[in-house]
């Protein structure tokens, strides 16, 4: 793609910001709006929004067409990003959770097997599901190589959790939790 024609999309992309960002994904001057006046309203408004987005093929523009993308330019995906910031519209799109930055693309796009990318990739671009994360717990906060959740392997097809986690952002919303957890000894935690 040249840059001439990111330019062209970077114009379609502002204009449609513009004729389309309902005034509830305008992000107000010191937060995000009214999200902590009345987080269940706009929880369900950034989910129709997220969608009106994926809807318009603002969502999901690089991730493969088989799993939902629309397998474009990544390019594209930071002009859209840049003129929401510049417009001040909330973008990643509103659904809640860390489905699109951390359990899609880094996770399940690039290590999840096939029936994983078809059962969860698509899913995410639409907002049907919605992810949390399962990383602190109690005896560290945020000190991942700390954590003592354990998964035990039950035969490759399942993984027993034992352990305790705090702080899931978004967990009263989410459907899919990914966690983090130890599959060898404390004293591996620190090792590449």
């Amino acid at each position: 793609m040249s840059e001439s024609e990111l330019e062209r999309f970077r114009d379609y992309v502002k204009d449609w910001f513009i004729k389309n960002a309902p005034p509830e994904m305008r992000i107000r001057r010191g937060g995000i709006g009214w999200y902590y006046e009345d987080p269940p309203r706009f929880i369900d408004a950034a989910i129709r929004w997220h969608r009106t987005l994926y809807n318009a093929g603002l969502v999901g523009i690089s991730w493969p067409k088989e799993y939902g993308g629309y397998g474009d330019d990544v390019r594209k995906e930071l002009v859209v990003r840049d003129v929401a910031l510049s417009l001040g519209i909330v973008y990643p799109p509103g659904c809640p959770g860390i489905g699109l930055s951390v359990a899609g693309p880094p996770a399940i796009l690039f290590h999840g097997n096939e029936g994983q990318k078809r059962r969860y990739l698509r899913r995410m671009l639409t907002c049907e599901d919605v992810w949390a994360q399962g990383f602190s717990e109690p005896c560290c906060g945020s000190d991942l190589a700390a954590i003592t959740t354990k998964a035990e392997d039950r035969g490759g097809d399942y993984f027993v959790l034992n352990g305790r986690k705090v702080w899931s952002s978004d967990f009263h919303l989410a459907n899919y939790y990914l966690v983090l957890a130890r599959t060898g000894s404390p004293e591996e935690r620190h090792k590449a």
